[in-house]
């Protein structure tokens, strides 16, 4: 069910907007996002806010200024990110792919450069790097991701650090010792400044050192990562939460403590299930089977295989 507090776009509705300027309806966009937003941050729940957001969304393609402007690029990107994060299976995957190519399409497009339009922009084309990935595109999703941040650097003028997200992402696909080492030198340079991109590639090493059995060094970032978690963790969404002990989960299986690793498993199997949140779900009941075989908990990657 529709949040009370999302405005009903009925004909009124529609024709005051369409009847309004252009920066009337950037407001209007930009304060449903924001409650659509807090409603993801309470519930950690994210069908009904892609069912909230897809209904403001296709009222809206009604109004052709309305449906090429900035704030409506953002609703585009979040309905993506709600399939994405749902993680349930190949339609929903390639409903979020028609989303984000959306919302790269129109931000693309835009005559205009601000530090907000640049993190949007990564931030766009970095869920569809990861959308083309799950969807068994590889060799797309790295293009895809390349082609952005020219796009980025040579027209709007991203930096290095801007970029971050999407240098990452390509480090973590091709999995190399080298890579990661350069995430690891690189991160001191933006831990202060940008805690949330520091936690993540803080986080993606730790995976890296567990899934390739490097569990010595995964011990020796253990507390670091903590850190780095319980430092932004009141701005991040429940799944980030469950995400975050899922790793908690296999680094402990991974050091000999099954028991530990079993407890903390099954209590966010059943945080993920209660939020519709079907990837983790399918991550998790694979790490719980893997201890109930006496074998190591693996993360493995989510995948979903295109017909």
């Amino acid at each position: 069910m529709e949040p009370r507090s999302f405005i009903k776009l009925n004909n009124v509705n529609l024709n005051m907007l369409a009847s309004s300027g252009s920066n009337t309806i950037e407001v209007f966009l930009f304060l449903e996002i924001k409650k659509l937003k807090k409603l993801y941050e309470k519930t950690g729940d994210p069908y009904p806010v892609y069912l909230a957001g897809l209904s403001i969304a296709q009222a809206i393609e009604l109004i052709p200024k309305a449906s090429n402007s900035f704030q409506y690029s953002r609703l585009q990107s979040l309905l993506a990110q709600m399939l994405l994060d749902q993680g349930k299976d190949q339609y929903t995957l390639t409903l979020a792919l028609e989303h984000i190519c959306k919302a790269v399409e129109i931000i693309s497009s835009l005559n205009m450069v601000s530090e907000e339009l640049i993190k949007e922009h990564v931030k766009f084309a970095l869920f569809l790097g990861v959308i083309k990935k799950a969807l068994g595109e590889y060799d797309e999703s790295i293009m895809l991701m390349r082609e952005n941040a020219l796009l980025l650097t040579s027209k709007k003028g991203a930096t290095k650090l801007d970029l971050i997200p999407l240098e990452r992402q390509e480090i973590i696909m091709h999995q190399s010792v080298k890579g990661h080492q350069k995430l690891i030198n690189e991160a001191s340079l933006y831990v202060k400044n940008k805690p949330i991109e520091y936690y993540s590639t803080i986080k993606r090493i730790f995976e890296f050192l567990m899934n390739t059995d490097q569990y010595p060094k995964a011990k020796e970032l253990f507390s670091e990562y903590r850190r780095a978690f319980s430092y932004i963790s009141r701005r991040l969404p429940p799944l980030s939460h469950i995400s975050f002990l899922k790793n908690t989960g296999q680094f402990y299986s991974g050091i000999g403590e099954n028991k530990k690793a079993k407890v903390i498993l099954i209590n966010i199997l059943n945080e993920a299930r209660k939020r519709n949140l079907f990837g983790q779900e399918r991550q998790i009941l694979y790490m719980l089977e893997e201890i109930e075989a006496g074998e190591r908990a693996e993360l493995i990657t989510f995948f979903v295989k295109k017909n």
